[in-house]
């Protein structure tokens, strides 16, 4: 019996790939890389106004993350449109880079390195809101009278990226001295069962309350809307104005603070932003 030719990978060119296992079919070469930050990164970004979600693949990020991790930010909006990754990376990587040299003198200086680890296993920055009483109205208004935004942030015992967030993100004197400035910072456990009252008055333990707003994967950040008539008003999922579910390299994390900051969202979407800052 004449055998059917073979391709360098080893795979007959004859064969039906529809009874070959999926394991054993030929793949394309991968694309070659369009940055030096992400081998591979997919982004879904809004039309202008609309609610959307921004979905990253990150396949490779610099080598000392050594990590395959899966990212989502979501803004609001309604409609989305496909961007390429190319647009994305060209736009973000045409912003400044953060500074090297003298980081880690600096990140002390500002207080940056002195994160701590409480009794429920959580990684605990100083400037975080301390001994709070967990009323999300209270919070708001005094993030308010500070002038800051209010940013929810959950974590669990044991995640290795919120340990990368707190050893890496937040010793960045960058990230650290913008998000202390203009940020007021409620840490909350995925596990714990202390009493939150949430913006309309109604309570639950800490975990279902975070159930409630679509909280699942860790580090979340959850950006809440600085008005407290639309908080009281709206439902949970329009209470906020951006979210992140996962690990991000340090520049889009930074990035994402700025548009929450400027209220990008009212203009357009994250990708837009970018790139006006980019422009300007």
């Amino acid at each position: 019996m004449e055998l059917p030719a073979m391709t360098s990978m080893g795979m007959s060119l004859a064969s039906n790939t529809r009874n070959t296992p999926i394991w054993a079919q030929p793949r394309a070469a991968p694309e070659p890389s369009a940055s030096p930050i992400f081998t591979s990164f997919r982004v879904i970004a809004p039309l202008p106004g609309a609610r959307h979600n921004v979905n990253a693949t990150f396949s490779s990020w610099p080598r000392r993350w050594s990590m395959i991790s899966r990212n989502r930010l979501q803004v609001k909006g309604s409609e989305t449109m496909t961007l390429d990754r190319r647009a994305f990376t060209t736009a973000l990587l045409s912003l400044p880079a953060l500074a090297v040299s003298g980081r880690a003198a600096r990140a002390e200086e500002l207080g940056c390195t002195k994160f701590t680890m409480n009794e429920s296993g959580l990684h605990v920055q100083p400037w975080f809101v301390q001994d709070s009483f967990l009323d999300m109205k209270e919070e708001l208004q005094a993030a308010n009278k500070e002038g800051k935004r209010l940013l929810v942030i959950m974590e669990a015992k044991g995640c290795p990226y919120c340990e990368k967030m707190h050893k890496v993100h937040f010793t960045m004197p960058e990230i650290c001295s913008y998000v202390r400035k203009h940020f007021r910072v409620l840490q909350l456990d995925k596990k714990g069962a202390r009493e939150v009252t949430d913006f309309d008055g109604t309570t639950l333990p800490e975990n279902k309350w975070l159930v409630k707003y679509r909280a699942f994967f860790t580090p979340n950040l959850m950006f809440f809307d600085d008005d407290v008539e639309r908080l009281v008003k709206n439902p949970p999922q329009k209470r906020i104005v951006a979210r992140s579910d996962g690990p991000m390299p340090p520049d889009v994390f930074l990035e994402m603070f700025r548009y929450v900051k400027d209220k990008g969202y009212e203009k357009g979407g994250f990708i837009q932003y970018v790139r006006s800052r980019k422009d300007g």
